[in-house]
């Protein structure tokens, strides 16, 4: 297929994505994912109109981009992964390295919580080389759900039906404030470039995406973006009882406790629940 940035202004810039909350996802009333956004802006940074063609699994990217169903393939991309001497690849926006996820130590349950000791699964949109990478010194077992993303590996963690997964720490900070229960073991390995595809003789729409990474305006808005998708990675602990400050008996709980007494009738909740 030979259709480079020439054809393209003829037509529609078209960007082939998978459903992850990084790269493309469709929510009420608005449409949201790193990747998606970058590309919006880099389709306004050479005056294209832009147009979405989402794929039905990570697989698919490189035949819808070679088909030229796609111009542009997003999806968490890594360019000496699977698709190198595939496709041609911009240069990297952003990095990645793995992470071991599990769920966090439970004091609350008043025992220790036992240590995983399954595989560790990895989702369908993973950037590494799940066969060369030294993933640890335990030969940690990693086994590929190519039916599950990221977001509903963290779902399987937490409900108990999956030991542990790995995962690319940008996705995780993605994630971090929505799964509290979660912990974020060591990084796993080094990190990786993620960048964006094309077909290896669209040499132009390479080079113009090289141009809208580097341009200096772009660089700052691609790092406020990218911020808006990260989170704190930190270790968190092990889940424990908090006590909760009780006041003296008798006594107020703050001093705004006369304004919620006299609007206890227009509130669903216990005025003593909102002053504490």
């Amino acid at each position: 297929m030979d259709r480079d940035l020439p054809a393209i202004r003829k037509d529609t810039l078209r960007i082939a994505v998978v459903r992850d909350p990084l790269v493309y996802e469709e929510r009420p009333g608005a449409i949201t994912g790193l990747e998606y956004e970058l590309l919006e802006r880099f389709a306004a940074f050479v005056e294209l109109p832009l147009a979405v063609v989402v794929a039905p699994s990570p697989d698919s990217l490189l035949p819808i981009v070679q088909r030229g169903e796609a111009d542009i393939a997003a999806g968490l991309l890594n360019p000496h992964g699977a698709y190198e001497g595939k496709l041609s690849f911009s240069r990297a926006y952003r990095h990645t390295a793995p992470v071991l996820v599990q769920l966090r130590e439970d004091r609350r349950l008043g025992k220790e919580t036992v240590a995983p000791q399954g595989p560790a699964l990895l989702p369908a949109t993973f950037p590494f080389d799940a066969e060369g990478y030294a993933w640890s010194p335990d030969s940690l077992q990693l086994i590929r759900d190519a039916a599950r993303q990221g977001e509903e590996l963290l779902i399987e963690v937490i409900l108990g039906r999956v030991d542990r997964a790995v995962l690319p720490d940008v996705t995780l900070r993605a994630e971090a404030a929505r799964f509290p229960h979660l912990e974020f073991g060591r990084t796993l390995g080094p990190e990786v470039p993620l960048a964006f595809g094309v077909r290896r003789n669209a040499n132009r729409l390479r080079k113009a995406l090289d141009r809208w990474l580097k341009d200096p305006d772009e660089q700052e808005a691609r790092e406020v973006l990218t911020q808006v998708y990260g989170g704190d990675l930190r270790p968190r602990g092990p889940l424990v009882l908090r006590s909760i400050h009780r006041p003296a008996q008798g006594g107020p709980i703050s001093p705004y406790d006369s304004l919620f007494q006299a609007q206890q009738s227009l509130i669903p909740w216990d005025w003593e629940l909102l002053a504490a």
